[in-house]
Order: C-alpha cells, then structure tokens, then sequence
C-alpha cells in the first residue's frame, strides 16, 4: 500500500481523532501530529513550547501506544487516518 501525500494540502487531523483511536493523550496527540508533518524533536519542542526531553518522552509513549517504531510509520498511520471516512 502506498500512500501519497501533497503536504501544502495536508486535511488538518483533529487530536481528538487520536485520542480516541489510539488511547493518547491530548499531549501525545499533538506531539505526534507534530512529528507526523516530519518535524524533529527541537522543532516540535520549539513549536509546542515543551523541552526536547519532553518530547521524547512523549514519543515514546506514542509509539508504544499506536503500536509503531519510528517516525515513518507514525506518518503513514497519521495519514490513513486523515484519508479514512
């Protein structure tokens, strides 16, 4: 399955879609929708006004909870939830 993504045209996923999907935080929601537009730790951290370690640690449990491993795999579930009815 492939999936192709224009990201200047990118739906804008809710968190709550993530949070109830995967059991997330609101926190690890946003964390991860930051993570999936392909930003880094320090972008994410500058952007959401929380430390690197902070981050991390949110990134951890996001993986742990949606069941993936890394960043690429978070941007392919991110986007089938955005092209799911």
């Amino acid at each position: 399955m492939v999936f192709i993504v224009d990201p200047d045209a990118r739906l804008a996923l809710p968190v709550q879609r993530l949070v109830d999907a995967f059991g997330l935080t609101a926190a690890e929601a946003r964390v991860a929708l930051a993570a999936s537009a392909g930003d880094g730790t320090p972008a994410i951290a500058r952007g959401l006004g929380l430390s690197a370690n902070t981050v991390k640690t949110h990134l951890r449990r996001v993986y742990a909870k949606t069941g993936v491993s890394r960043q690429a795999a978070l941007v392919r579930l991110v986007a089938a939830l955005e092209l799911a009815p």
